[in-house]
C-alpha cells in the first residue's frame, strides 16, 4: 500500500478514537492493572526473601510476574477490540461492556497470553546478544511475528475456535487475501517511534539543564512516553477490529473505506 494510504488508515482510527475517547481507558487500565500486579509480587518475593533470598518461591514469582502482566495486556487488549468493533458498527461502547466481552473469553486468552509473552522475550534475548546485522534480522521477524498474527486476538474474541486453529485461520487468511508484508504493522511501529521521539528529547535535555528544570523535563519526557503508548496501542485495537470485520464481511465497517482497507496489505 502507498504510504499515504496507510497514513489515511490510522488517521481515521484517530477520528474513530476523538469520537469515542472511553476507548482509551483500556490500555490506561492495562497499564495501571500491570502496576498493582507488579507491585504485588515485588511484594511477596520481599516478604519471601526475608526468610531465604534464593528460595524456590522466590525464582518463581519472576516468570509468574511476566506472565501475568502478559495476560492483563492481552485481556484489556481483547476489551479494547470488542469495544472499538463496536463502535465501527456504530454501536455504544463501554468500558463495562468492554471488560465483561474479555471476561467471557478470559480461558481462550490464556495460551495467546503465553505465546506473545514467550515469542517477545525470545526475540528480546537475542535482540540483546546480537551484531548489527543480526539485530536487523531479528527486528525483520519480529515484524513478520506481529503481521502473521494480527488477527489472532480479533478471532479469540469473536471466534470460538481452538487456539491452535485460530493461530493457523489468522495467518492463512492474511497471508491469501494481501500477502505477508503489513504496511498497517510497520507504520503503527513507525508512529509509535516518532510519537516517542519528543518524550525521548525532553528527558535527554533535562540531563543537560540540571536543578529544577530537569525534573520538571523528566517528568513531562515521562508523561508524554505514557501518553503517546496508550494513543497507539488504541489505534492497534481500532485498526485490528476494522481489519478484522473486513476480512470476515467483506466489506469496509464504520469509517474505513474498503479501498483503504484493501490496500492496507501489499499482496506477496
Amino acid at each position: 500500500m502507498a504510504w499515504a494510504q496507510s497514513c489515511e488508515v490510522l488517521q481515521t482510527s484517530g477520528r474513530i478514537l476523538r469520537s469515542r475517547r472511553e476507548l482509551l481507558a483500556f490500555p490506561i487500565l492495562a497499564g495501571a492493572v500491570s502496576i498493582v500486579v507488579v507491585i504485588g509480587l515485588t511484594s511477596l518475593a520481599g516478604l519471601l526473601a526475608v526468610y531465604d533470598a534464593f528460595s524456590a518461591p522466590v525464582l518463581v514469582l519472576v516468570p509468574v510476574g511476566y506472565f501475568a502482566v502478559a495476560y492483563v495486556t492481552v485481556f484489556f487488549n481483547a476489551a479494547l477490540v470488542s469495544q472499538a468493533d463496536v463502535a465501527l458498527r456504530g454501536g455504544d461502547p463501554s468500558v463495562a461492556a468492554g471488560v465483561g466481552a474479555a471476561a467471557q473469553k478470559w480461558a481462550r486468552l490464556v495460551p495467546w497470553a503465553i505465546t506473545a509473552a514467550t515469542v517477545s522475550g525470545v526475540l528480546r534475548m537475542l535482540r540483546d546478544r546480537a551484531s548489527v546485522l543480526q539485530d536487523l534480522l531479528v527486528g525483520a521477524v519480529g515484524v513478520a511475528w506481529d503481521a502473521v498474527t494480527f488477527l489472532v486476538l480479533p478471532k479469540l474474541v469473536f471466534e470460538n475456535s481452538d487456539f491452535a486453529g485460530t493461530v493457523r485461520s489468522a495467518a492463512s487468511e492474511l497471508r491469501d487475501t494481501w500477502g505477508e508484508n503489513v504496511i498497517g504493522t510497520v507504520s503503527l511501529g513507525t508512529i509509535r517511534f516518532v510519537l516517542a521521539v519528543p518524550g525521548l528529547v525532553m528527558i535527554w535535555l533535562g540531563g543537560y539543564v540540571g536543578g529544577t528544570a530537569e525534573g520538571i523535563a523528566f517528568i513531562s519526557g515521562a508523561v508524554w512516553l505514557v501518553g503517546s503508548t496508550i494513543l497507539v496501542a488504541a489505534l492497534n485495537g481500532i485498526y485490528q477490529a476494522a481489519l478484522y470485520r473486513f476480512i470476515k464481511d467483506g466489506r469496509a465497517a464504520g469509517a474505513f473505506g474498503a479501498t483503504d482497507l484493501q490496500a492496507a496489505f501489499v499482496a506477496g
